[in-house]
This record gives C-alpha cells, sequence and structure tokens, in this order.
C-alpha cells in the first residue's frame, strides 16, 4: 500500500505540467526559426528568380522591337521602292 509520502499531489502534476510545457515551447521555437530560415531563403531564390526573368523578358521584348522595327523597314522600302519599280518594269504604272 501506498504510504502518504508515496502520493502524487496537485502541485507535482502542476510542476510536471509546466516542464512539459516549457519543454514543448522550447521546441516550438526551434521549429519556427528553421522554418523562418527556409522561408528566408525560399523568398531570397524567388525573389532572385524573378529577378533574371524579368531581365531575360526584357532582353526578349528589346530584340523582338528591334526585329519589328526591321521587317517594318523592309515592308517600307518593298512598298516604296520596290514596288513601284516593279509596276513600271511590267508597265502597270
Amino acid at each position: 500500500m501506498a504510504t502518504p509520502s508515496d502520493d502524487i499531489t496537485l502541485r507535482d502534476i502542476l510542476g510536471h505540467i509546466q516542464a512539459m510545457k516549457g519543454e514543448l515551447l522550447e521546441k516550438i521555437s526551434g521549429v519556427e526559426k528553421r522554418l523562418e530560415k527556409r522561408i528566408d531563403g525560399v523568398e531570397q531564390s524567388l525573389t532572385s528568380q524573378i529577378r533574371k526573368l524579368d531581365e531575360k523578358i526584357d532582353r526578349v521584348h528589346i530584340s523582338l522591337s528591334t526585329q519589328i522595327e526591321n521587317i517594318d523597314k523592309r515592308l517600307d522600302t518593298i512598298e516604296v521602292v520596290e514596288l513601284p519599280r516593279i509596276k513600271q518594269a511590267i508597265g502597270l504604272s
């Protein structure tokens, strides 16, 4: 039979619960710090990737704009210079 000194008191239970609470809070804090580091790393990586994609898009835009300008100049040359010359050569003008 248990003696009165072997009985678990409410104070004992409270002490145990508070100790467990402290351990859990420490573990949660550690997990939180690790997650913050990972999130920061992912955020930096995404920011870097977005910056690179923006630069590529800018280069593609410049390239396409240049190509469109060149096509437009070539069409102007055909319309203004070559087409009248062809019409004259075949007697349409």
